[in-house]
């Protein structure tokens, strides 16, 4: 462009005004990249001072680098070479280091003989979109890498598909690396929740909502989404992040199943100690009946048989106990192999039933009550059997385990020692799953005989009282897998041996302190057939008082049995001291029917000699009365 053309650009003063008007940039240049003009706000953004003009200079003496001016001449070429339009984005540095992001978009201008002029550009300053684009990456990359990082599966939905997710995703729901982009988001929901869910999506709900998944495997498992709708590099995406509530739900039952089984143990506590007062009474009677009857008579295997019955009904309370959140538990350390084998075995005695049994050689050491845990393992076994026909086999493993959280166990202690016990029966139908802990759930008749409904009940209660676990899987028609967690026990060993000793009898005066009329009528019997001497008293002053002027009188009581529970006025503890303050050395024999009270399970430390669980039998009653009388004879 001639010199006369740069004037006449200049002496327009409209069209000056005009572009200096425009707070976008705005230059003129020819083909060979001389400034012609350009506007205020070109001016400032070069830093240009008012006498000083880029006009006839070219890019490369904008204050830039080189490399960055080079980019832009480079465009211009490409832009003469096709005539036209073009929009060129481009990064500046200047020399206070600031960096600034521009958008050119030029037009090529023609002379009035066709031929190309030269370029008129448009610059747009997008340093701030830029800096935020940059940042939006930058966060979106950090939520990328805390995603990959969260114990949760996040899924990212566009239009009801799946375009990313994390790492939990596939480890959630068993798929293979890559193999989840691009399905249908529902595909990850269960059947028959699929239509709501499809709600949520559709509708663009945010509340967290609970339903079930699914697996790649057809595993369906309960989950918790958090959905929020985002817009992310301009795009509508829906992003839910998905927990795995199995873990939570079987917390939730369990802690259903407790308070059930706290209620039995309230209820059962309430009953027990007058039931056993009952029993006490009948096998009491039974015993003395068995002496009087002939010998050779029928009545003697009539009064066994109801014997036996009444010891079935001991055994029943004490395992309704087992129920009670006070019940406590006598624990010492074993070796819980042959102790399960030997259960088992003693169930299948005479059954066409076998049993596989294995056990690691260096299975851990437990702590725990073997009768409650034997009582375990029969009922689990006995439920084995009767789930097949006369044929088929029980496998049974103990091994060590090492809990993590793929067990969806809470991790009370991490070292377990299974028990796997196995059925090749009908299996537990799925229905009936959640409910075979539950007290008095039965498939069975009722009846002594048949079902009562306590034996997992009981199972389930003896097994959380260890700190353990106890599962069960099934399959229809091919069988059943119970599996028992118990801690393993990693402290020192101290063995302690008891020897076992002969009965022998004696002679003696006997207090005999209960506040149940026919417990205090079959015990005074009992004790002057045995040849005792007996005193009985509901009351525990009147037997403070009687044991003192037994001393006094010079004929002391040998021994004492005092109810633990007695309601009148002094409790059995109470007496005790009373007792203690009278005659250090007396010899008392707590009698209760609580057998896991905290008093019982420590009697030696409320100074009581020994114990009878209610009811008790003759012999029994010799035996611990012969213990503290005679310690010299039992020996």
């Amino acid at each position: 462009m001639e010199k006369t053309e740069q004037q006449t650009f200049k002496q327009v003063p409209f069209f000056r005004a005009l572009i200096d008007n425009i707070p976008n940039p705005i230059y003129c240049q020819d083909i060979h990249g001389y400034y012609l003009g350009y506007n205020k706000a070109f001016q400032k953004l070069f830093g240009a001072e008012a006498d000083e003009s880029y006009v006839d200079k070219t890019v490369f003496e904008l204050p830039i680098s080189l490399e960055e001016a080079v980019l832009w001449h480079k465009a211009d070429l490409e832009l003469f070479k096709s005539p036209g339009e073009q929009i060129h984005e481009i990064t500046l540095t200047f020399p206070d280091v600031s960096v600034r992001y521009i958008a050119i978009k030029k037009t090529t201008f023609y002379q009035t003989d066709g031929t190309i002029g030269g370029i008129v550009g448009f610059i747009t300053d997008r340093t701030d979109s830029k800096r935020a684009e940059n940042h939006l990456n930058e966060s979106e990359a950090r939520f990328k890498d805390l995603s990959e990082a969260s114990l949760e599966a996040i899924f990212f939905i566009e239009k009801g598909v799946v375009t990313d997710v994390n790492r939990r995703v596939y480890e959630m729901f068993g798929y293979e690396d890559g193999k989840v982009i691009g399905k249908n988001a529902l595909d990850f929901i269960a059947h028959d929740a699929q239509a709501f869910s499809k709600g949520r999506i559709d509708s663009g709900n945010e509340e967290k909502y609970e339903t079930r998944g699914l697996k790649k495997d057809g595993t369906i498992f309960p989950i918790s989404i958090y959905p929020r709708e985002l817009h992310m590099k301009g795009k509508q995406v829906r992003i839910s992040v998905v927990r795995d509530l199995t873990e939570q739900k079987n917390l939730e039952e369990d802690i259903l199943k407790s308070k059930n089984l706290q209620s039995m143990g309230t209820l059962a506590g309430g009953i027990a100690h007058d039931f056993n007062n009952l029993l006490m009474a009948i096998i009491g009677n039974i015993a003395l009946a068995k002496i009087h009857a002939p010998k050779d008579g029928k009545s003697v295997n009539y009064l066994s048989e109801a014997e036996r019955m009444v010891f079935l009904g001991k055994d029943l309370t004490h395992q309704l106990l087992t129920f009670s959140h006070n019940v406590e538990t006598v624990k010492k350390v074993i070796d819980i192999g042959p102790l399960v084998k030997e259960a088992a075995e003693a169930v299948l005695h005479g059954s066409s039933v076998k049993l596989n049994y294995s056990v690691s050689d260096d299975l851990s050491l437990v702590e725990v009550d073997d009768e409650q845990i034997k009582q375990v393992i029969e009922n689990v076994v006995v439920n084995a059997k009767e789930a097949m026909s006369s044929e088929g086999a029980i496998y049974i493993n103990c091994e060590n385990v090492h809990i993590t959280p793929q067990h969806k166990l809470p991790p009370y202690k991490e070292e377990y020692v299974r028990i796997l016990i196995q059925d090749e029966g009908v299996g537990i139908p799925e229905e009936n799953l959640s409910k075979i802990f539950d007290p008095y759930f039965t498939t069975k008749d009722m009846g002594s005989q048949k079902g009562t409904g306590l034996g997992l009940a009981i199972c389930y209660a003896i097994i959380k009282k260890h700190n353990g676990y106890i599962l069960v899987n099934s399959v229809p028609d091919k069988g059943t897998a119970f599996q028992i967690y118990l801690p393993v026990y990693k402290q020192k060993i101290v063995e302690r041996l008891e020897e076992r000793r002969a009965v022998k009898r004696g002679r003696g005066r006997i207090l005999v302190v209960d506040d149940e009329e026919i417990v205090l009528k079959i015990a005074e019997k009992l004790l002057q057939y045995m040849g005792y001497e007996v005193t009985t008293t509901q009351n525990g002053k009147d037997a403070v008082r009687l044991y003192k002027q037994a001393m006094e009188s010079g004929k002391s009581f040998d021994a004492v049995i005092l109810d633990l529970v007695l309601e009148r006025d002094m409790g059995g503890t109470d007496v005790m001291k009373d007792l203690l303050a009278i005659d250090p050395d007396v010899k008392t024999i707590i009698s209760s029917g609580y057998l896991y009270d905290p008093v019982i399970m420590n009697y030696k430390d409320y100074g009581f000699a020994g114990i009878l669980t209610k009811p008790y039998d003759p012999k029994e009653l010799d035996e611990k009365l012969q213990n503290i009388i005679h310690p010299e004879k039992w020996k």
